[in-house]
């Protein structure tokens, strides 16, 4: 299938992933907007206790933020490998299909099925940050620290940077095909 089809094919599934690449930060915006408005000219509370100038929640939201990205690099690119290696093996079973259809399959090939896997994947991506947003908001609405404030902005920024085009998925299912075919003639050469 030629990328110009494979890009029309796979239009409703990235419009899906749009959807709820936009809406999973909404939370987060309205409720540090909430907070803001709770806190506009408020005194900044002094957090108890205190560790290089920063409260305790700040100091969480920042343990949790780094844990969070360390972990938003690992496990979407494991999720990625093990499904890449079950496709090339032809075992690969979707997990749910929702409104992706067998058709779907016979259709795009391996090429939907990596489909579904960036669909996966990036939702893993995009939650494991709201979390952490969710948890900066917190620190900043009891402790009023403009760390935790930025922190919470960054990471809502971090989530939008994950919203999906159909020529950006495109890309990422043709290079995972191409590793595809790599593992593939690998797994062949070794039983040579």
């Amino acid at each position: 299938m030629n990328p110009i089809n494979l890009e029309t094919e796979l239009r409703p599934q990235v419009r899906t992933l749009q959807i709820i690449v936009a809406a999973l930060p909404m939370g987060a915006v309205v409720f540090l907007t909430g907070t803001l408005v709770i806190r506009s000219g408020d005194e900044p509370a002094v957090a108890d206790p205190m560790v290089a100038g920063l409260g305790l929640m700040t100091l969480m939201a920042l343990f949790m933020t780094v844990s969070v990205v360390v972990a938003r690099l690992i496990v979407p690119a494991l999720m990625t490998s093990s499904a890449r290696q079950s496709i090339a093996n032809g075992t690969w079973q979707p997990q749910a299909t929702g409104a992706v259809t067998k058709e779907f399959f016979e259709r795009t090939g391996d090429a939907g099925k990596l489909c579904v896997v960036y669909t996966t994947r990036t939702i893993v991506a995009v939650a494991l940050l709201e979390g952490a947003a969710f948890m900066a908001i917190i620190a900043y609405m009891m402790e009023g620290s403009t760390v935790a404030l930025g922190l919470s902005i960054a990471l809502i920024a971090a989530i939008l940077l994950h919203f999906p085009t159909a020529p950006r998925v495109v890309a990422w299912i043709e290079r995972q095909l191409r590793r595809i075919t790599e593992e593939r003639d690998i797994s062949v050469a070794r039983r040579e």
